[in-house]
């Protein structure tokens, strides 16, 4: 890379860190190399807090915001995170001289950010064990859920099979009849009319006596097919219960709703030691990279840079000093 390329990428570089950190590229350029390497000492602890907080706003918003085939909304939400981070760092870099009040809301902001972050991320890292912990606990939350409509459910089996059995017991003794007197003595009467010409019509009735299938035969017939419905609404009510259940556990594995997640994540951290481990060294790195450019603005010493910030600042005051 000839000279003029590494003065050409060095600028950029500085103008890119004054556009990140608001510092004026104008008074930086005409400042001595260690201004410029206070910029771009800036300038990472900027990026490497836009990456992570880019990350995790893109995470939060695919994963419980909107779908995760729209990256766009995602790559947005990322932005505006960056977005918020870089201006809330800007107040600490900006500023002539931080106060205690100032480090102590910074570091109060700061867990609170690494708080949401670290849940964000170790929410995707501890997936499938918050996966296995609702697998164990399905049954408790299927029963606590359907336990009212499976109760609606059961009674109207009880009814059902209750009615069915009555049905049962009288077809039963139906049988009993039929097989016992499958026929029965009736009789048949028959009516005549004669008319002859000119006469008046006469009527006469004849009484026939012959044996006729039981009656029972269609009582029994008619109480197997009341039996065959009733049947039939036993088993759509099974279905019933049977998609009540699988709705419910659909529901509860497919849940990704964020405090619901958040809430078994909690359970899941406290019940295992090595989970709970990861999540504090993971809310660790956020919180030390938050507090990464209040540390560096608390140990920087002055600069020719602050000074010609503070020269400029004490030549307006003469000025205005002046026109009195």
């Amino acid at each position: 890379m000839s000279d003029w390329s590494r003065v050409l990428f060095r600028d950029l570089w500085v103008k890119f860190g004054c556009f990140l950190t608001g510092h004026s590229y104008s008074l930086v350029s005409s400042s001595s190399e260690a201004s410029r390497k206070v910029v771009r000492k800036y300038m990472s602890a900027f990026l490497l807090i836009s990456i992570i907080w880019f990350s995790v706003g893109y995470l939060m918003s695919t994963r419980y915001f909107i779908s995760e085939e729209n990256n766009t909304v995602g790559i947005l939400s990322g932005l505006v995170a960056v977005v918020i981070v870089v201006n809330i760092e800007r107040t600490i870099v900006l500023g002539t001289k931080v106060s205690n009040m100032v480090k102590l809301l910074r570091v109060f902001l700061a867990l609170i950010i690494a708080l949401i972050g670290a849940t964000v991320i170790d929410q995707i890292i501890f997936e499938d064990d918050v996966l296995n912990y609702k697998k164990n606990n399905l049954y408790e939350f299927v029963e606590k859920r359907t336990s009212g409509q499976k109760k609606a459910i059961v009674e109207n089996l009880n009814n059902l099979a209750q009615t069915k059995a009555e049905l049962n017991r009288q077809l039963q003794n139906l049988e009993q009849e039929i097989l016992s007197r499958p026929t029965v003595i009736g009789s048949t009467n028959t009516r005549t009319i004669k008319t002859t010409e000119g006469e008046t019509s006469q009527a006469t009735s004849n009484s026939n006596v012959q044996r006729i299938a039981n009656p029972a035969i269609q009582t029994a017939n008619e109480i197997r097919s009341k039996i065959a419905e009733y049947d039939a609404r036993i088993s759509q009510v099974t279905e019933e219960s049977g998609r009540l259940v699988a709705n419910a556990e659909n529901e509860y594995l497919s849940n990704r709703a964020f405090l619901h997640e958040l809430e078994i994540l909690i359970k899941v951290l406290s019940q295992n030691t090595v989970a709970l481990v990861v999540y504090i060294l993971w809310m660790a790195l956020l919180l030390i990279i938050e507090l990464l450019v209040l540390v560096i603005k608390t140990g920087d010493a002055e600069n020719d840079y602050d000074l010609l910030i503070q020269h400029q600042v004490d030549v307006k005051k003469r000025r205005i000093e002046g026109l009195k």
